[in-house]
């Protein structure tokens, strides 16, 4: 009689591995004797070879059993659905995530405004990670980073919905210049996100857990505590490494999005129906040419268009930077052939612009990323009043280009993505504004508590303080919070603020503390 080995369940809401054990034993009482095989994962302790990871389209019961409803062939084409059925990991323990869970029982509408957001994307991304045969759980990677939010911004200078610092940008060879942040672009940066993901799986010798608090806090820091404890003879899994405390709570929060996102309606959050269908097609357009003819063309929302193109940083192509813009499937054709007929007369053409009720010259001119004083001088205004259904030429930005004249890059607003300990004070200090420009963009109380995961707008296209202001401090043999504290006028509270620090955490030699110099006048001590 064969020993029949009985899988731990993740939840007790989990019908359909109730459904699953029925048909094994039915089946096992039927066929005496035939050996049973347990469920295969992917498994999130150390293994030894990449080839160990088992191909995920595996059945999980015997091959005699009926076909499972999570079977290919029974997909739903709700595509948050498929991938959804093809996870695997689990955690140590359920345990292990409850802080990750409490996290988004606190904050339901992220998650449910972070799986609509994807909507653009997920069909790409989707596909890329089948290719490559890694786990889908990497789908949920961009909901932790950026909310699935092109335009979010860190305070330490990572952008796009992967996250992606500009070290690492430049790694993966990713285009980044005053027209262009390749780290926005959706292709762009999915590829290098996952190119990046494969290295560091390769790197941890499959293990997914390391690999992912790798990508969070860098694979050196993730080896560094592995070291440790080799020396201590203590585990080298994640669970029992001592990291940073950011990424100590960023793999349990993968593994509580793969719970809430496996069984929504128990933790009452709405997830989105993404159809499983491409949503946009790469269309070169060649440098020189404004994005709003495009838009044009496409008949596009602009707002539609800036999420799918939000790497230009002005609504402008120029030589020496990518010129490929993303439009529907629907409209592909249309722009296709505007394209084909456009003259290069046409290109250096000016726009016209029906002025709408509220609008000022300030706004037509942010909006197009050109001066108010080409728009005067294009439309020959002397002053600063215009009125609703005025026609107005915009200047074409080719020609400004030209002549040499500065091209506003402040079309798409930036993003900032709450987290634990914010506050609008630290976040004005880190990009360079203030409290009550934040608060009015994001139609707040300046004494408003902020909840992690909430997007703020930035004031144009801020970048976190790059004027010495903000620097990275490397820990040295018998530093302590007190002794930093002191090297840089600042004070203890702030230090732990800033790198998530907790009460009973100790400073590690080689360790990266953020520092923001608040008062250049105060020079740092030397103790």
């Amino acid at each position: 009689m064969p020993i029949i080995v009985i899988p731990s369940i993740s939840s007790v809401r989990d019908r359909r591995f109730s459904q699953r054990s029925i048909v094994a034993f039915v089946f096992i009482a039927w066929l005496t004797g035939c050996a049973v095989q347990p469920p295969k994962t992917v498994s999130l302790a150390p293994t030894s070879t990449r080839q160990s990871v088992p191909e995920r389209w595996e059945s999980t019961v015997s091959d005699h059993a009926d076909p499972e409803p999570e079977t290919p062939t029974m997909i739903s084409d709700d595509l948050w659905h498929r991938i959804v059925v093809e996870f695997h990991m689990t955690p140590q323990s359920l345990g292990t995530i409850e802080t990750a869970m409490q996290y988004y029982a606190r904050n339901k509408s992220f998650v449910s405004a972070a799986t609509a957001r994807a909507q653009p994307y997920l069909f790409f991304i989707y596909t890329e990670i089948e290719k490559r045969r890694l786990p889908l759980e990497i789908a949920l990677l961009p909901i932790i980073e950026s909310g699935y939010n092109p335009r979010a911004t860190s305070s330490e200078g990572a952008a796009g919905i992967w996250q992606l610092m500009p070290s690492t940008g430049h790694r993966f060879d990713l285009h980044q210049s005053r027209w262009y942040d390749a780290r926005r672009d959706v292709v762009a940066s999915t590829h290098a996100a996952l190119d990046y993901l494969e290295e560091l799986r390769d790197r941890f010798f499959g293990d997914w857990a390391l690999a992912l608090a790798a990508y969070n806090c860098g694979a050196r820091t993730v080896e560094r505590a592995i070291e440790r404890n080799r020396r201590a003879r203590r585990p080298t899994d994640f669970w029992s490494l001592d990291l940073p405390r950011e990424t100590e709570n960023y793999v349990p929060r993968l593994f509580a999005l793969v719970e809430i996102l496996s069984h929504p309606e128990a933790h009452d959050v709405a997830i989105a129906n993404i159809e499983h269908t491409p949503h946009f097609k790469a269309i070169d357009i060649g440098g020189g040419l404004e994005l709003a003819r495009v838009i044009e063309w496409s008949q596009m929302n602009p707002k539609d268009f800036d999420a799918l193109n939000a790497a230009f940083r002005t609504r402008f192509s120029i030589d020496g930077a990518p010129t490929t813009v993303l439009v529907h499937n629907g409209v592909f054709d249309e722009v296709s052939k505007a394209l084909k007929t456009l003259t290069a007369a046409d290109r250096r053409a000016p726009r016209r612009h029906v002025v709408a009720a509220g609008e000022t010259l300030s706004h037509i001119a942010a909006d197009n990323g050109v001066s108010i004083a080409s728009i005067k001088r294009a439309n020959g205004i002397h002053g600063s009043i215009i009125h609703p259904g005025q026609d107005l030429l915009i200047p074409n930005l080719l020609s400004i280009y030209e002549a040499g004249e500065e091209i506003t890059s402040a079309v798409h607003d930036q993003t900032h993505v709450v987290v634990l300990g914010d506050t609008l004070w630290d976040i004005a200090q880190r990009y360079r504004t203030t409290t009550s420009t934040l608060a009015k963009l994001n139609q707040l109380d300046r004494k408003a508590i902020l909840r992690p995961g909430r997007e703020l707008r930035l004031p144009g296209h801020v970048t976190a303080g790059s004027d010495g202001k903000r620097l990275a401090y490397e820990v040295k043999q018998g530093d302590s919070l007190w002794r930093i504290s002191r090297r840089f006028n600042v004070s203890i509270s702030d230090l732990r603020r800033w790198n998530r620090l907790s009460d009973k955490r100790y400073l590690q030699p080689g360790q990266k503390l953020i520092v923001y110099l608040r008062n250049k006048g105060r020079p740092a001590q030397k103790i």
